[in-house]
């Protein structure tokens, strides 16, 4: 049976950190900037409206739910990192 290099386990979860933590902050930055165009008065109309409407419908759950996931799979790396080290 192969052995597992707790090297390569360590850089991997180094690795899934660090881009994580960028995904997450372009999420943060990227829901910032749709929080500004929805709370923008002067974009109006009934297409603006609707587009206002699905951005926070749609795209604020699937920023926080991925936000979300992120942190879990984080916190799970960075268990099974400690239980095999």
């Amino acid at each position: 049976m192969p052995r597992i290099d707790i090297g390569e386990v360590r850089y991997f979860v180094d690795q899934f950190l660090n881009e994580s933590q960028k995904l997450k902050e372009a999420l943060t930055n990227y829901r910032k900037a749709v929080a500004k165009i929805v709370a923008d008065k002067e974009i109006k109309g009934d297409i603006a409206d609707s587009a206002k409407d699905y951005y926070q419908t749609v795209h604020y759950p699937i920023v926080d739910t991925t936000k979300a996931c992120m942190t879990d799979a984080e916190e799970i790396l960075k268990k099974v990192y400690h239980r095999f080290s």
